[in-house]
């Protein structure tokens, strides 16, 4: 399996899940945190791309392909890709892919939305 790297906007290395067989753009996000409490009362917290997932009903708006990104890191004598969602402050990138130009207005005026890293991987 080879590994697709894309070099964003903010300086960063991050890897490409669909080795570029996708146009994908990377959006840095504010991910957004609910209780799911369909198997049990006391329920399993989830944390979700806030930019695709509406909080008051709980479920994803956009139908649309995406993954969690990776990001390139410096470990030891070599690079290591860790996810990129921090987990201090829910913030994280994500790939959206083949998006039409209304879905991509719509989700650039996201409250959720932080910025587009990378405008399109191919």
């Amino acid at each position: 399996m080879s590994v697709i790297e894309h070099s964003g906007s903010d300086g960063n290395i991050y890897q490409d899940p669909f080795e570029g067989s996708m146009t994908g753009s990377l959006i840095k996000t504010k991910y957004v945190q609910w209780t799911d409490t369909e198997g049990d009362d006391e329920g399993e917290l989830c944390v979700e791309p806030g930019v695709l997932f509406d909080a008051s009903l709980n479920q994803y708006w956009a139908d649309v392909a995406f993954s969690e990104s990776d990001i390139k890191i410096a470990s030891g004598s070599g690079f290591e890709f860790v996810p990129s969602l921090n987990e201090d402050t829910f913030e994280g990138c994500i790939w959206i892919y083949n998006l039409s130009d209304s879905m991509r207005t719509t989700i650039e005026n996201d409250s959720q939305y932080i910025t587009t890293i990378v405008s399109s991987s191919l």
